[in-house]
């Protein structure tokens, strides 16, 4: 037994349906043009100019007669809209072009099909699309945690600062010389030794002159 179908086979079953289809929404339509009669002026698709083909099936014409393209292009077949098929079809071609957007996919179909209001059934198909709704779907808002109180704690200026020695600096009398650079408070002290000592007596005389606390 053959598991696959053939491509005859999907392309018989596909007209199989689309007569079936045509024959179920426009059973008038396709009488009066048999019997070369206008259509009705309550049929939804008397504004469209429309004929039957060698199949008998419904297609409409337009102005694409000299255009290189196909016959099914020139002379799309009438869908309905709110037709179960007439969705399959509409999801089959827009997966088949990767997801793409409305257009993209209006202008797949109408290479061989016309559907009435085909934009809006495609925007509802699009919409109830899984890959598209995971694709298009819009990031969670996350709740900004609280900030640390020491993000948010009040101080003084210049009340933490950080503070260096850069290397040493040799002056005219061939004595050792730093610099003590606070972090900061952009402040530089001239350091001649890097004894605790110095660095407390340098602490202390910045401290009381920037008011720095720690």
């Amino acid at each position: 037994m053959n598991l696959y179908f053939t491509a005859n086979e999907i392309q018989n079953a596909e007209y199989f349906w689309i007569k079936y289809v045509q024959a179920e929404f426009y059973s008038t339509e396709l009488s009066d043009l048999r019997n070369n009669k206008q259509l009705q002026n309550n049929s939804e698709i008397k504004s469209l100019v429309t004929f039957l083909d060698e199949d008998s099936l419904l297609r409409i014409t337009g102005r694409l007669l000299e255009a290189a393209v196909c016959f099914g292009e020139k002379h799309p077949e009438i869908l309905p809209r709110r037709c179960k098929f007439t969705e399959l079809l509409v999801t089959r071609e827009h997966e088949r072009i990767g997801h793409c957007g409305v257009s993209a996919t209006l202008t797949q179909l109408r290479k061989k099909y016309w559907i009435l209001k085909g934009r809006q059934l495609i925007k509802t198909m699009i919409r109830i699309c899984l890959i598209c709704k995971k694709y298009n779907a819009k990031p969670a808002d996350q709740l900004s945690g609280q900030l640390s109180r020491d993000r948010i704690f009040q101080s003084p200026p210049f009340q933490i600062v950080g503070i260096d020695f850069t290397g040493t600096i040799l002056v005219k009398d061939n004595k050792e010389t730093y610099v003590a650079l606070f972090a900061c408070a952009v402040h530089l002290e001239l350091v001649s030794d890097m004894s605790t000592v110095f660095f407390y007596l340098l602490y202390a005389g910045s401290s009381l002159e920037e008011a720095i606390a720690k």
